[in-house]
């Protein structure tokens, strides 16, 4: 049976000037198992030819930190782990964390995902994100670049004024920053799905989506979701696979060439106010 976690990404960031990061672990919960761990590079030959000046010797140093800490009091942790990622909270896990080690590492929002084993779900997320990512992604399509592309496309249609972009909305158990919302009576969120990626990436980019639209529906029962859909021209059976999926929890999908209807559903729902 599915279960429910919850992980974030450990970025080492060498110079906080430059902006510059490179992902170095991941740490994942899962309530309904009681589960809780980490996995963390130990490859630091691969982090030094991406950032040949920096101090490596950091990320050993925080994965140690790491063990040490849920080792000796897991439970103390446990039920606040993901509350926050804000220095603000000092007595939560990731809060402790990004405090001591501010100058160092950045940790990402936290993303859902479902999956029957913890355990391997932390094996596959820690490939998908860490150790497949040996040279830099300028030329993968990340998130910001699809964001920027479909708000360009809402721009061109005359519907982006009629946007809030990167809401925060809070589910029942998590809170998320959603790509675009906008309100008729009843809340409308728009997320991006990237399935420009391989078939696993694919799979737990859709089922991240699903969950985070069930978690917020538990709250907000009326809410309505669409997805933006980034993928090649063709779709494959994979990419049909994963709009059907999306489809059966409700969301619905819109491809890039497709946009052009969901500008005219905002137009109606909202009022063309141009």
């Amino acid at each position: 049976m599915n279960s429910k976690c919850k992980y974030v990404i450990v970025r080492f960031v060498p110079d906080f000037v430059k902006g510059e990061f490179v992902n170095v672990g991941i740490v994942l919960e899962c309530r309904e198992r009681r589960f809780v761990d980490f996995h963390f590079s130990s490859d630091l030959a691969r982090i030094s030819r991406i950032f040949p000046n920096a101090n490596v010797d950091i990320v050993r140093g925080i994965a140690k930190d790491l063990r040490k800490r849920l080792g000796r009091s897991g439970e103390e942790y446990y039920a606040d782990l993901f509350r926050s990622s804000s220095t603000q909270e000092a007595d939560t896990f990731l809060a402790k964390l990004l405090h001591d080690y501010s100058n160092h590492i950045e940790i990402s929002q936290p993303k859902a995902s479902l999956c029957d084993d913890p355990e391997e779900e932390l094996k596959k997320l820690f490939q998908m994100y860490v150790t497949s990512k040996t040279k830099p992604e300028e030329k993968a399509p990340t998130h910001q670049r699809i964001v920027r592309e479909f708000k360009r496309q809402f721009q061109e249609e005359k519907v982006l004024t009629l946007l809030m972009e990167q809401e925060r909305v809070s589910g029942k158990g998590y809170e998320y920053i959603v790509d675009f919302a906008y309100r008729n009576g009843i809340p409308n969120y728009i997320e991006t799905l990237n399935l420009a990626v391989s078939d696993d990436h694919k799979k737990n980019n859709t089922l991240r989506l699903i969950a985070e639209s069930l978690d917020i529906r538990r709250k907000h029962k009326k809410a309505q979701f669409s997805a933006l859909i980034y993928a090649s021209e063709d779709m494959g059976p994979e990419e049909k696979k994963a709009v059907k999926s999306l489809q059966d929890f409700e969301i619905n999908p819109y491809p890039k060439d497709k946009l052009g209807l969901l500008a005219k559903k905002i137009k109606k729902d909202v009022g063309d106010k141009i």
